[in-house]
């Protein structure tokens, strides 16, 4: 009886145990202001992939929307490379957020005393991320909710070339 539950125990344990992805999260300094981003990139890629950002919505986070999207399984399955960059902090409180709260500066009025340009982030991650991993310039796209995807529209009408 004893040796029968420690097999059924040992077998439980093993079959719940399952591969986990560590986060890459890494620091890009922009403006003189460093930012962070997480970065996923499947096993094999290969050469000239493409690039898939993911832009939380505002008061999100990158490691959220990451969790929500679940983009990491599609990118292993398609051969992509996938970036959740984090929006900064509103510098202080608005109908909307409350101070210290991420976001995406694309204009809004509630935002319109913030100076952080998330187009100069964006871009320039994405040239960088290009030219260290390998990744077509050409294939580089950007999605987002709510808010990101304000930003991602933003970006491909400020940005088509990146």
């Amino acid at each position: 009886m004893t040796k029968t539950l420690l097999t059924l125990f040992v077998m439980v344990l093993f079959i719940s145990c399952k591969k986990t992805q560590v986060d890459n999260i890494f620091a890009f300094e922009v403006d003189g202001r460093a930012r962070e981003y997480i970065l996923h990139i499947p096993e094999n890629i290969k050469p000239n992939a493409p690039l898939v950002f993911v832009l939380h919505g505002l008061g999100g986070t990158n490691s959220l929307i990451r969790e929500y999207t679940r983009m990491d399984m599609v990118a292993d399955k398609n051969g992509f490379v996938v970036c959740y960059p984090q929006g900064t902090g509103s510098s202080e409180n608005t109908i909307y957020t409350k101070k210290g709260s991420s976001f995406w500066n694309v204009g809004y009025e509630t935002h319109k005393n913030e100076t952080v340009d998330d187009l100069s982030f964006i871009k320039s991650l994405a040239i960088y991320l290009q030219q260290e991993y390998n990744l077509d310039p050409e294939k580089t796209f950007c999605t987002g909710m709510s808010n990101g995807g304000d930003m991602s529209y933003l970006l491909g009408c400020e940005a088509p070339d990146i």
